[in-house]
Formats: C-alpha cells, structure tokens, sequence
C-alpha cells in the first residue's frame, strides 16, 4: 500500500495570477547620480501541470509593470547658453509577459523556481523634470524626445519592444485553480 502524499495523479490546473515585481533599468543615460527601482503590478492568468508532489512547470501571461526613477545630470545648450541640468525621471514600460518556469516546492505551499522568459512592450512613458522647475515633461518616451530637443537638450531614450531573460521567483501556493 501506498501513502497518500506518495501518490499523485498529474495535474493540468489553470487560474489567476497577482503579484508585485521589482525592476530596474540599467543605467542607460551618462551622468546617472541615483538609479532606483520601480514597484509594480504582474496580474495575468497561469497554466500549471504538476509532474510530482514536489516539481511542477508553470506558464502564464501577465501584464507586468516595470521602470525606475533616476537622477542625473547632463550639458545642455538650453536656448544657445551651455548649462549642465540635473533631472529627476520617473521612465515606466509596461509589457505583456510569458515566462515558463520550473518551480520546486520547498515547504507548506512555498517555492522556488526559475526560467526564461519573453515580453512584449504595451507602453513607455516618462515623466522628466529639473530640481528647479524649468522643463518638466510627460508623455510616451519619442514625444518627450521631440519636445526635449525642441529645448535643445539631446537623450537618447529607448525601450525594446520585445524584451527576454531569466528569472527567479519566490512565492506562496493558494490553490484558487480550476482543476
């Protein structure tokens, strides 16, 4: 005979998905003072099929709110007089996310797991202000170029449309899957 917890039939479940993410652009502007993660929102759905009592593959989409906020400063030849301007940006790019992960349970419903993932890019927008007040634009990341260099100040900002990588997840299981 054998032990309840011995026993498993695979499971295909699938349901909702919720949870915060941590992310950072790396430095991508020079003169960077402070580069500082953005908290966001993942929420999606999630399909799970469970290979043993310990390990399952898990998919899911998600939409996923990711950014940072930096400080910097840069030359400027703002109205025909050079001037170097520090800038506070709030740079925000939200993407549709599908990992698929390996996660192994550790411990009353906890894991651990890890995978590569790929996304695809819904929106990018910027909020860019100086310390003093004198610029201070928002919009999608090519419209504050254009008004930025109307000013005569020069960045370079991009967001990948399609964007890849690995990660690493911790969480708790809550069982709300349809089985």
């Amino acid at each position: 005979s054998q032990n309840n917890e011995e026993k498993l039939d695979h499971k295909l479940t699938f349901g909702p998905t919720i949870g915060a993410n941590l992310s950072i652009i790396p430095k991508f502007l020079d003169g960077v003072k402070e580069n500082n993660p953005r908290l966001g929102l993942n929420i999606g759905g999630v399909l799970r099929y469970q290979a043993d009592n310990t390990i399952f593959i898990q998919t899911e989409v998600t939409y996923s709110q990711q950014g940072t906020n930096n400080v910097f400063a840069i030359e400027v030849d703002l109205f025909n007089q050079p001037q170097k301007l520090q800038f506070n940006g709030d740079f925000k790019v939200d993407y549709i996310r599908v990992p698929v992960v390996l996660r192994k349970n550790l411990w009353n419903k906890f894991y651990l797991g890890a995978g590569p993932y790929v996304s695809f890019l819904t929106k990018k927008y910027v909020n860019l202000f100086t310390d003093d007040g004198a610029i201070r634009v928002s919009g999608d990341f090519d419209e504050v170029m254009e008004k930025l260099q109307e000013l005569g100040v020069e960045l370079d900002l991009k967001a990948n449309n399609i964007d890849y990588g690995a990660l690493l997840d911790f969480g708790y299981n809550l069982d709300f899957g349809v089985t």
